[in-house]
């Protein structure tokens, strides 16, 4: 990304700003704040980190703020497409490749596409990422989306079915446009 181009709004959103030892980091994504979280703890621990999550960002630039505590950035979450034949499904799959190319989303996310028997429609394609992300995945999945897929379900028990059906067919990563 162009370090003198001015940020499109709509994909700051479930971005971060954080303040750390005195510096203000705008607009950073989840694994910038992690690796940002894990330098700042082999400095200074009398440092002061203030976290706030990117909730909305206005045409003028004002940005509505979340704060966000170190606590809520562990969990996962996820999103499920389900899909009755195998080649919609592997269709959404490589869309999905396609557009984190595109538009970069929020935050790394794990894509699989499985077939799990327990579920109707069988085919899934999962989308599994922090839960911290949750808001800005959806909002990025809107924005990228020319139509409309309903999602299956979402959440711990979701995630746990997910996993728990079987091996991926195929699988891959979607990343930041700042990731290496």
């Amino acid at each position: 990304m162009d370090s003198t181009a001015k940020p499109d709004p709509a994909s700051l959103v479930g971005r971060f700003v954080v303040v750390a030892g005195g510096i203000r980091h705008t607009g950073i994504t989840f694994d910038e704040l992690t690796a940002l979280l894990n330098r700042a703890e082999s400095s200074d621990p009398a440092d002061e980190i203030i976290i706030h999550r990117i909730h909305r960002v206005y045409d003028d630039g004002k940005m509505e703020l979340v704060g966000t505590e170190k606590s809520a950035l562990v969990g996962t979450d996820c999103l499920l497409l389900p899909f009755a034949q195998v080649r919609d499904a592997r269709a959404e799959f490589e869309r999905l490749k396609t557009t984190a190319l595109e538009t970069p989303p929020p935050c790394r996310i794990h894509l699989a596409l499985k077939k799990i028997t327990d579920v109707q429609p069988p085919h899934v394609v999962g989308l599994v990422f922090p839960a911290v992300c949750s808001d800005a995945i959806r909002h990025w999945m809107n924005r990228t989306r020319a139509e409309r897929v309903e999602y299956a379900d979402g959440g711990a028990t979701a995630l746990e079915r997910f996993e728990d059906g079987g091996p991926a067919i195929v699988e891959a990563t979607l990343k930041t446009e700042r990731d290496d």
